[in-house]
């Protein structure tokens, strides 16, 4: 679950490449999830107009991005 105490400058270069990795990869995690989420509620809700799906889901904006 955690790493040991490192033994040497190597293995504490490891450590923090690892720590840093892990909070861009959880970032951009959410990101997407939030993204994803957003795009299918758009999609699967019924009640929303087809006009206002497509400003979110077909924007220029959301693509350049």
């Amino acid at each position: 679950m955690y790493f040991q105490d490192p033994a040497s400058p190597v293995m504490e270069g490891i450590i923090n490449l690892h720590h840093d990795l892990m909070f861009f990869i959880t970032f951009l995690f959410f990101f997407v999830s939030v993204v994803l989420g957003r795009t299918m509620y758009y999609f699967v809700n019924p009640t929303i107009d087809v006009t206002e799906s497509k400003k979110v889901v077909h924007g220029t904006a959301i693509e350049i991005i």
